[in-house]
């Protein structure tokens, strides 16, 4: 196979024959019998490897031995055997199921092994312009992109103080969707980008727009999707039916001297409470802006913009929402720098920066040295703990789970293969992971929970806090073995704050605290991914969303097959709902729970009525923010089609 170009050569000149026969006794043939046969179709169509004309060169338990093999070829020689086992082990018993790019590319001789990346563009041609290269780059290679839109200049907007007829974002944003349909996924379909835009931002209501059907087709771009920031101000003006106010950045930085996209709100400004410049920054800034005299400046209903967002999430799905603030008040890693938006699928949530390039004096032969200042091109690196194959698992083996699972993330971290210098930069800075989840309407139907009880939130909100404290451990664990992340320093695990922050006191949290303090290997640990394929695989539900549907039927080969969830049976089916069929608020009650446990986010679907008002979906938004949700992917209407995943930035 390496002969052949199929497998890496690292899998030859690290291991000897010796270690490799040994691997090779580890295989049991008897696991591939824990497939279901679209699982088996799943992996013969995307991940097992193949030759030259498209037969399948491996099996199951050939890929996934092979992903822990190249994945613990870093480990020092007299520990790697050891570690491969305890992978194989993992994989073969469905305890953990790996990223798409992961279980793809471990063992390849190319191809990334991280899910997505987030861009942030500045204000600037050569900012505009390498964004779109590196979007381009990352797409060839099958990653998922969020690009954060939020400084660039409002349409109108000077430029070098020339009142000139300047396009805004719509142009950018057109410009990413041309490149997201020339650009595809490895040739397979095209490049998945989503573009935030803050909801103060004076070009809102065209960007709010830009997937409609109907109006000018000059201002649409259809191959992107587009995603809203939001702060506390915003909702809270919402609620009250107030007026808010949208502005051009630019403008707003020049005249005020603050730049609000970096500015947030230490802590909820309380009902009657007067915001000030160190609690409540984002607040107390935008307040300050409503007051300039701006050439650019739009006061509108904060029901209008409301209203267009609700447009176009019911017709389309988007925008997806991520509430700033909060997002920014929960990052562990706030003594460095903020997060400005999220990714493509909505669960990574980390410090970003655009980059800067400046002129650093001339060379020996008198040319122009320019040096890059990139430390905020967020990278992915995903897994998911298989919940209803974990849940039972005595306290010790889960640990073994856990600690297995940190291990191949962060090793995924440190043999790279990203594409972008910058990108290995922030990674090797922050070591940061996503361990996230998939399965938990399969466990709580084996369990006879209803999804629509206190009884789930509580049964949620346990297996969270469980996973948590093992993620604590093992990424403890590492640090002491490998040492921590280098801006560990400082950071809230390091302070104890992360725990402060969400209430996690007591003495069940001492030693977690303790642990925290002395080290952790990574500086984010969790986030809860779309696990659409990686489900079919496992044989489970995906991440911790209701069911789309119980039932349904696929085309196969020209045959309708009928799909159903493989636990399904005469105890089951009775807890088996679709999530069109319950109040999306008991979904959003247990993604909050989980969210007191995770420090970046929740990929969450919301399931709703082709039928529903404005009014309740407001009551729907409402409640996650005020509830501490970070982010809400797509909203899904039963009688429009799923959209399809971007499959390479699955967790």
């Amino acid at each position: 196979m390496v002969e052949r170009g199929k497998y890496s050569e690292v899998l030859l000149d690290i291991y000897t024959r010796e270690e490799l026969q040994e691997a090779g006794k580890l295989i049991n043939k008897d696991s591939d019998r824990k497939f279901s046969y679209s699982g088996l179709q799943t992996l013969t169509k995307t991940y097992l490897a193949k030759n030259d004309k498209g037969l399948v060169m491996e099996l199951p338990q050939e890929r996934f031995l092979t992903v822990a093999l190249y994945l613990m070829s870093i480990e020092k020689k007299k520990d790697r055997m050891k570690y491969v086992k305890k992978a194989y082990w993992a994989l073969l018993n469905h305890y953990i199921g790996l990223a798409t790019p992961t279980l793809k590319n471990a063992g390849a001789p190319h191809g990334s092994l991280s899910s997505c990346h987030i861009l942030t563009m500045d204000d600037t041609i050569d900012s505009i312009f390498d964004v779109a290269k590196q979007v381009a780059i990352f797409s060839k290679n099958g990653s998922g992109i969020g690009v954060f839109a939020g400084f660039l200049r409002a349409r109108g907007s000077r430029i070098r103080g020339v009142k000139v007829q300047n396009n805004g974002v719509i142009h950018p944003a057109r410009l990413l969707s041309v490149l997201a349909e020339y650009v595809d996924q490895t040739g397979t379909r095209k490049a998945g980008v989503s573009i935030y835009l803050p909801v103060w931002h004076a070009d809102i209501k065209d960007f709010l727009e830009l997937r409609l059907k109907t109006g000018s087709q000059e201002k649409r771009a259809h191959s992107v999707t587009t995603a809203v920031t939001i702060p506390d101000e915003f909702m809270r003006r919402l609620h009250n039916k107030e007026l808010f106010t949208i502005f051009d950045p630019t403008e707003v930085k020049k005249k005020l001297g603050v730049d609000l996209n970096m500015q947030y709100d230490k802590k909820r400004l309380q009902d009657g409470e007067e915001p000030n410049e160190k609690d409540h920054a984002f607040t107390y800034w935008y307040r300050k802006a409503e007051e300039l005299d701006l050439e650019i400046k739009e006061v509108v209903k904060a029901t209008d913009i409301y209203k267009s967002i609700f447009v176009s999430r019911k017709t389309g799905g988007t925008p997806y929402m991520y509430w700033s603030d909060t997002s920014a008040r929960q990052n562990p890693n706030g003594h460095v720098g903020m997060p400005f938006a999220s990714n493509l699928c909505t669960e990574i949530i980390q410090n970003m920066e655009y980059d800067e390039i400046v002129e650093n004096g001339l060379d020996e032969n008198g040319y122009i040295v320019l040096k890059l200042k990139g430390d905020g091109l967020v990278t992915c690196n995903l897994s998911s703990l298989v919940g209803h194959n974990t849940h039972d698992l005595d306290e010790e083996t889960y640990q073994e789970v856990v600690d297995i699972q940190f291990r191949m993330l962060d090793n995924v971290i440190s043999m790279g293969r990203l594409s972008v210098h910058q990108a290995k930069q922030t990674n090797d800075l922050y070591r940061a992971v996503g361990a996230g989840y998939l399965g938990m309407a399969t466990l709580m139907t084996d369990k006879g929970i209803p999804w629509e009880s206190e009884k789930a939130t509580e049964f949620v909100g346990e297996e969270f806090k469980r996973y948590l404290k093992a993620q604590i451990k093992a990424s403890h664990k590492l640090a002491v073995e490998k040492g921590s992340y280098p801006l560990y320093e400082g950071s809230d695990w390091a302070t104890g704050e992360f725990f402060d922050k969400r209430g996690l006191v007591g003495s069940e949290w001492e030693e977690l605290r303790s642990m925290a303090a002395v080290g952790m290997r990574n500086g984010y640990t969790a986030a809860v991914a779309p696990t659409a394929s990686n489900s079919i695989i496992m044989n489970g539900s995906p991440s911790i969303d209701a069911p789309y549907d119980v039932a349904y039927t696929e085309n196969k080969s020209g045959m309708n097959v009928l799909i159903v969830p493989p636990n399904y049976n005469n105890r089951t089916k009775w807890f088996y709902k679709s999530g069109f069929e319950m109040d999306e608020m008991w979904s959003i009650n247990h993604v909050a729970e989980a969210q007191k446990y995770i420090d970046q986010a929740v990929s969450h679907n919301m399931h709703v009525s082709s039928n529903i008002k404005g009014s309740e979906l407001l009551r729907l938004d409402m409640a996650a923010w005020d509830k501490g949700l970070k982010t809400i992917y797509y909203t899904h209407t039963e009688d429009r089609e799923k959209p399809e995943d971007c499959i390479m930035c699955a967790g």
